[in-house]
């Protein structure tokens, strides 16, 4: 189920977030105000302002709960050997 399942995940999301630039997406234009004609611009927090920062949390979590997965199953994957 490991090699089958988590560890191709696992491939993928590196992959894929290897891919992402780091280019600033903080400000990016909504559009413009109706009424007043102004852009309208997207506020993110600062520790979530690229798409890079994202996939480095996005990374976090994945390895997170692959160490969880492994913390708890380990007893069985020791029983089967």
């Amino acid at each position: 189920c490991i090699n089958e399942i988590l560890f191709p995940l696992l491939s993928d999301l590196l992959d894929h977030s290897k891919d992402k630039d780091r280019t600033d997406d903080a400000y990016k234009e909504l559009g413009k105000d109706r009424g007043t004609g102004e852009k309208v611009l997207m506020m993110v927090h600062y520790s979530r302002d690229t798409a890079q920062k994202q996939w480095d949390e996005t990374r976090v979590f994945a390895l997170g709960a692959t160490a969880d997965i492994f913390g708890k199953f380990i007893p069985i994957l020791v029983l089967d050997e």
